[in-house]
């Protein structure tokens, strides 16, 4: 007869802005373990695709929000272990403004397409980018990891000059330094 898994042991390796990482311990079952599943404030966060999978890195949190979690092991019957210990994730607020971005541009290969990617330091303290071609916004996203976008309306002899600003809750970085390319 096939016994309940024993429930994991749920703890917290590391939280940032936007961003925690948890891990658990291996439940024991008679019959092997299949997976885990991970719930973040009573609803499914992550469900691993094997039972040697116990830790999860979370992206895209809220900064200065709670995260109550705990995890759940599966058996190879479909036998689900009792919930873990909860744990409670309180991501970090921001303090102070993002800093000032570098931005970078450079033409596509065997087309007129400009490549432009930008970077803040620390890379969670931001929220999100908002980027200008000659002054007028080409990219605005509440996205911190996504870092670099494609121009394609660019026109073959123009010259160009993106400059981008971070964003986050407590407001805008200073404009970044200006750079510019000419199409060819």
């Amino acid at each position: 007869m096939n016994t309940q898994p024993t429930a994991p042991v749920l703890e917290i390796v590391s939280v940032g802005h936007h961003t925690a990482e948890v891990t658990w311990t291996y439940s024991e079952s008679d019959v092997g373990m299949s997976h885990y599943v991970l719930y973040n404030n009573n609803e499914i966060e992550f469900t691993s695709f094997d039972a040697l999978t116990n830790d999860v890195q979370m992206l895209e949190l809220e900064p200065g929000m709670d995260y109550v979690l705990y995890v759940i092991g599966v058996d190879i019957d479909g036998v689900a272990s009792e919930p873990s210990n909860q744990v409670t994730v309180v991501t970090k607020a921001h303090q102070f403004l993002p800093a000032k971005p570098t931005i970078t541009a450079h033409q596509m290969p065997d087309d007129s397409y400009v490549a432009v990617s930008w970077m803040s330091f620390p890379l969670d303290n931001s929220d999100g980018y908002i980027i200008y071609r000659d002054g007028g916004v080409i990219y605005a996203e509440d996205n911190w990891q996504d870092l670099s976008e494609l121009d394609t309306t660019t026109v073959s002899g123009s010259t160009y000059s993106y400059t981008a600003i971070a964003y986050n809750s407590m407001g805008n970085s200073e404009m970044s330094e200006p750079v510019s390319i000419t199409v060819s």
